[in-house]
């Protein structure tokens, strides 16, 4: 017996039927690789019955072996197990035949697997890497989803959405970024089960963006762990980590993602203030290099320009990329990366002394995302243009100012939001006054404290939230590089 099998005829009839179940397999992985049972664990899936083959094909192969042959529908079965058993394995030109197109078969199908994206986890990506809140639920949806079939997983991705909902927040000026909350969400990154997780780009694309939050905490708190470069060292992480997302060739690191880390590296210079850096990475993002151009990093490039005192070019850029948002309708579909867009252009349009254009431009960005940050933009595009109280009416959407009896210290509330009201009651009471530019410099004054203020002094402190305001947590720190709100805070000029 053992003899028979180790023949030529017999080592390829084995070869032949372990070349079916390869074929099997691999078809059953694409199949996998195909539908929403993607981020169910391979094995899991290749046990489960959903790969067992379709009554309906069987169904289709009798019909179409019985009208070839002329066999009775009934007796298609035991043809195909007859001709099976005594033509082709007993020949070694069609096993041969067979092994062949078996491996070509099995080496296409690992080939398709490997170099495309799942259409699951590319639909995941879109969601997880939309600003919107409809984007944010269709995230959740795909959580709850995965979490059916694979439980750990779904812990994993819960933390990177965490990462990514705390930027935005902090983006839109809804809160301050917390040193400890920043310093969980890193080492909740850094820490990982398995190999296959630790390499997963999802997980380094939310552990550079945590990297990042955690520097800007420590910068705007004036510490850090150990040492004063203590933020540069978790900025200089964030940009090894993106790096690796951006260079990766990986069917997991499409497009979309590509650019994306792409653009997050040209934050992390930009909170280095690296600017050309930060530039050259948010015009490789914009790049016909990725496939695409997005509204997010052609957004950076104004603000950028601006940085490097290039208002003039910053504008013509602006005005490409808004009218491209408009005639492609990406205004409709991106609102908050073009509320982003139009405010940064509005800030170009400041450098060059045209404020009624940068007043409708900050309108025009608040009517699209209406969030804090673009009121707090408005708000001063509006004390720019001297309309204190419609300045003071839009902030009070925001947070009321500090006063005398309340000295702001919500650490919900961004310390911005207090220069600016401070910039936005030019009349009011000076106690008042002196109150929200303290809180705006972290600074806990009492009330007799706060009464004692006279206009020299309050100049003083109104020179020293000048001086402070290129040290501020970004963007609010970048404020400082605009002209007309360095003239808001000199006192006398």
């Amino acid at each position: 017996m053992l003899r028979r099998a180790l023949s030529l005829l017999g080592i390829l009839q084995i070869a032949t039927l372990a070349s079916v179940v390869m074929v099997v397999v691999s078809l059953a992985v694409v199949l996998w690789h195909q539908t929403d049972d993607y981020f169910m664990p391979l094995p899991n899936y290749l046990s489960s019955i959903k790969i067992a083959l379709p009554p309906l094909a069987i169904f289709l192969a009798s019909y179409v072996i019985a009208f070839v042959t002329g066999t009775a529908l009934a007796d298609t079965s035991k043809l195909a197990i007859a001709f099976c058993r005594n033509r082709l394995l007993q020949s070694a030109a069609g096993m041969s035949a067979v092994v062949v197109a078996s491996l070509i078969i099995a080496t296409s199908c690992a080939v398709y697997v490997n170099e495309t994206t799942p259409p699951a986890y590319a639909r995941l990506l879109s969601a997880l890497l939309g600003a919107s809140s409809d984007e944010s639920q269709l995230v959740k949806n795909e959580i709850d989803a995965i979490r059916k079939s694979n439980p750990a997983l779904a812990a994993q991705l819960t933390k990177v959405v965490e990462v990514f909902a705390e930027r935005s927040a902090v983006n839109a000026g809804k809160k301050q970024v917390q040193s400890e909350r920043a310093k969980v969400l890193v080492r909740s990154l850094e820490s990982f089960d398995t190999a296959e997780w630790q390499q997963h780009p999802l997980r380094k694309i939310g552990a550079a963006e945590a990297y990042v939050l955690y520097g800007q905490s420590i910068e705007q708190a004036g510490q850090g762990f150990a040492s004063p470069d203590s933020a540069d060292a978790a900025y200089q992480r964030a940009t090894a980590l993106l790096g690796e997302v951006r260079d990766a060739n990986s069917s997991l690191v499409p497009g979309l993602l590509k650019a994306s880390a792409t653009n997050n590296l040209g934050n992390a210079f930009y909170y280095m203030k690296q600017n050309e850096r930060a530039l050259a990475s948010w015009r490789q993002a914009n790049s016909p290099a990725f496939g695409r151009t997005n509204l997010s990093s052609w957004s950076n490039i104004v603000a950028a320009l601006i940085l490097l005192d290039r208002p003039v070019e910053a504008i013509q850029e602006g005005e490409r990329a808004k009218d491209w948002a408009a005639t492609s309708g990406r205004a409709l579909i991106e609102p908050y990366q073009y509320a982003g867009l139009v405010g940064n252009l509005a800030f170009a349009k400041w450098e060059v002394g045209d404020t009624v254009g940068a007043l409708a431009d900050l309108a025009t960005a608040h009517a699209f995302q209406e969030d804090d940050l673009t009121r707090q933009n408005l708000a001063l595009g509006l004390i720019v243009q001297k309309r204190h109280d419609d300045a003071q009416r839009l902030m009070r959407h925001i947070a009321p100012p500090a006063s005398r009896t309340d000295n702001g210290t919500d650490k919900k509330v961004a310390r911005c939001v207090y220069l600016i009201w401070g910039l936005a009651m030019p009349t009011g009471a000076l106690a008042d006054r002196a109150a929200n530019f303290s809180a705006f410099l972290g600074e806990a004054r009492s009330q007799t404290e706060l009464e004692l203020f006279d206009e020299v002094q309050l100049g003083k402190l109104v020179e020293r939230a000048a001086n402070g305001l290129p040290n501020a947590a970004y963007p609010c720190g970048s404020l400082a590089k605009i002209k007309v709100i360095r003239e808001l805070l000199v006192v006398n000029p």
